[in-house]
């Protein structure tokens, strides 16, 4: 079972990418060029409110969690995009910052496998 307080998880990271290491770092460094971008692209459509913008890049992060090994942003992502699409807006704030709280500790990883 996956912990999804765990940041990064090695073994789900090679499962993933049929214990290919090469090819899981580099899945996670795209990840973090990814991230990096689209919470900019947040963060504007959050000062504009523009839902539709703030929905499309969540629901592109929620992809780009799939084949990485990191269950925490995954979870916040996948429950996110669930709402969003749903049109369920409501504590769009507190939702973000958690889903940036996250993005802000992988961030912070060198790779998805030391």
């Amino acid at each position: 079972m996956i912990a999804m307080n765990k940041i990064v998880d090695r073994e789900l990271a090679l499962e993933q990418v049929g214990g290919n290491a090469e090819l899981a770092e580099e899945l996670f460094r795209m990840l973090l060029v990814d991230l990096a971008t689209r919470t900019e692209i947040i963060k504007g459509a959050l000062v504009r409110g523009d839902h539709d913008t703030i929905r499309a890049e969540v629901h592109s992060i929620n992809g780009a969690t799939a084949y990485c090994g990191v269950p925490a942003l995954r979870s916040v992502a996948q429950e996110l995009d669930r709402r969003f699409k749903g049109g369920d807006f409501s504590d769009l704030e507190a939702g973000l910052d958690t889903l940036f709280y996250e993005i802000s500790r992988i961030m912070a990883i060198k790779s998805p496998l030391a």
